[in-house]
């Protein structure tokens, strides 16, 4: 508990400092960043992050915006394996498994880094039946960790809605489907659900698929697509 109680304090430490810092850079950056935070789409988030690295800030901020670019660049390749970042992994003593971005702890990227940081926590969590399914003090602990990274994201970026699907606050995906006279309920709705899938199986094919067919996870791993 009192570990717990240190890591909270800390890490409200770090956003409060991150946040002022925020405050302390010229207004161009700080649009910059806030742009960088607040946008859905990761291409924009890239260019506003390579505009922070190339603007006239202290250095050190450069390097980060950089390196952050660079990370989000990845994030968002069709090239890169979709876990590119478990190489870059330490293990805690507590087992989670935390990922460098190498951004300082008051730097006013550190935000930014929070929302990849729930979405790699997640992921694992999903993705691990170790530890989804076998530890479960583990399981706790991903899914604290993931929320903890989430909200620090929707306090920092309000207009970002994607840690707050996270959370469990869904994003509108308004659809119109044509009535048909008498179909039973079950039917209309079992329609909707195969027709939205479809659109998330096209997503991925527009947007991520290699030339050679896969989706970075290797060739073997499309199953999934039928689960």
């Amino acid at each position: 508990m009192k570990q717990k109680t240190f890591r909270a304090v800390i890490v409200a430490i770090g956003l409060v400092h991150a946040l002022g810092a925020a405050a302390a850079v010229p207004s161009s950056a700080a649009e910059l960043i806030a742009r960088a935070g607040n946008t859905e789409e990761e291409h924009e988030r890239e260019i506003a992050l390579r505009n922070l690295a190339s603007s006239p800030v202290y250095e050190r901020l450069r390097a980060e915006a950089r390196q952050l670019a660079d990370f989000v660049s990845n994030w968002n390749s069709r090239e890169q394996s979709l876990t590119f970042y478990s190489r870059e992994r330490t293990r805690r003593p507590d087992g989670l498994q935390d990922y460098d971005f190498k951004v300082r702890a008051d730097s006013p990227l550190i935000p930014i880094t929070e929302l990849y940081r729930g979405r790699i926590l997640a992921w694992e969590l999903i993705e691990s039946s170790t530890i989804r399914v076998v530890n479960t003090k583990l399981r706790a602990l991903y899914h604290a960790e993931a929320s903890r990274s989430f909200r620090a994201v929707a306090a920092a970026f309000p207009k970002n809605r994607i840690p707050g699907a996270y959370l469990g606050n869904a994003i509108p995906w308004p659809k119109n489907y044509a009535s048909i006279d008498n179909a039973p309920e079950w039917a209309v709705l079992q329609r909707e659900h195969i027709e939205r899938y479809r659109d998330i199986i096209h997503w991925w094919i527009d947007q991520r698929q290699r030339a050679d067919g896969a989706f970075g996870g290797g060739l073997l791993r499309r199953w999934r697509f039928s689960q």
